[in-house]
């Protein structure tokens, strides 16, 4: 992380700035890749057939995976190199879901 520091005196008081860059976002996944999702299924801004988790800072379109709307979802998927149709996401394909011990509540919200 790169840091710029200023120091600026007023009178008898130091005033100190200090300003950061942002931490680099997770790269997008490309077509082929692997990826693990862990997350609440969510409707998508297309209605009700799309349905959407978001990992890592990254929201996924998991419309075509069989999982429903408020479910908990974690597994590996591949990411498609079709274009998804819901205007939001990264499309996913071949989901292989895993045991999950301890299972999230999620609700039906958004």
């Amino acid at each position: 992380m790169l840091a710029k520091i200023g120091i600026v005196f007023v009178g008898a008081f130091a005033l100190i700035s200090v300003a950061s860059a942002p931490a680099a976002a997770a790269p997008k996944p490309k077509p082929g890749d692997v990826v693990h999702i862990q997350g609440c299924v969510r409707k998508g801004v297309e209605g009700a057939k799309c349905m959407m988790v978001q990992t890592a800072g990254v929201t996924y379109d998991v419309s075509g995976l069989g999982l429903r709307i408020g479910a908990f979802a974690q597994g590996k998927a591949t990411v498609s190199s079709n274009a998804t149709t819901c205007q939001q996401g990264v499309l996913l394909e071949n989901f292989k879901p895993e045991k999950v011990d301890h299972p999230i509540a999620c609700g039906t919200a958004k």
